[in-house]
């Protein structure tokens, strides 16, 4: 859409990575969260969106862009958790601390200051030399899961946490290879 091109180690190294995100998923433990994995990947189909509309809009900053999207999904979601669940007031009411911590990281880390910063960076960078990075998440995710959660890691899951953190860094040093060429000319 962007009508951006990798380089063939950076596309190779993108390639490598969602093969390990793959072999992460296909894990016996992770198949049984099938629906999560659905709705991870229609989350990354509207995150690949939204990239694509934060590259196009080099005019509005990247904090007042995150601002402008949480005003434009708040209500979304709040109906759909109007209509969709049940008990939402009692939750908030026997909430423990790592819920709360939870909330906080999610809505100020990995919302708020994580997203401007990647809005930035795909503003003023090709959003195919910053979005590969982005491949980490689901590794993260697991780590997170496994310390926090109780989730099970098998030797299937860190084997392709291995080969998608590879992937990643093939991506890094074909961009770090990019900008060191275009330095010399």
């Amino acid at each position: 859409m962007l009508k951006e091109r990798l380089g063939k180690a950076a596309l190779g190294g993108m390639v490598v990575a969602f093969v390990g995100v793959a072999w992460m998923m296909l894990d016996a433990h992770a198949v049984q969260d099938w629906r999560a994995i659905l709705v991870g990947i229609a989350a990354g189909a509207a995150w690949a969106l939204t990239t694509v509309v934060a590259r196009r809009t080099t005019s509005i900053p990247p904090l007042k862009m995150q601002g402008l999207l949480a005003a434009g999904t708040l209500p979304i979601l709040a109906f759909g958790s109007a209509v969709f669940e049940r008990g939402q007031v009692e939750a908030v009411r026997h909430a423990g601390p790592l819920v709360w911590a939870a909330l906080l990281w999610a809505g100020i880390v990995s919302s708020v200051m994580a997203t401007t910063l990647l809005f930035w960076l795909v503003q003023r960078r090709e959003a195919g030399r910053v979005t590969p990075y982005l491949l980490a998440t689901p590794v993260v995710t697991i780590l997170i899961g496994w310390a926090f959660m109780g989730d099970v890691l098998t030797p299937q899951i860190l084997t392709g946490a291995a080969i998608a953190m590879g992937g990643v860094a093939v991506v890094a040093l074909a961009e770090r290879g990019l900008r060191a060429g275009a330095a010399k000319a």
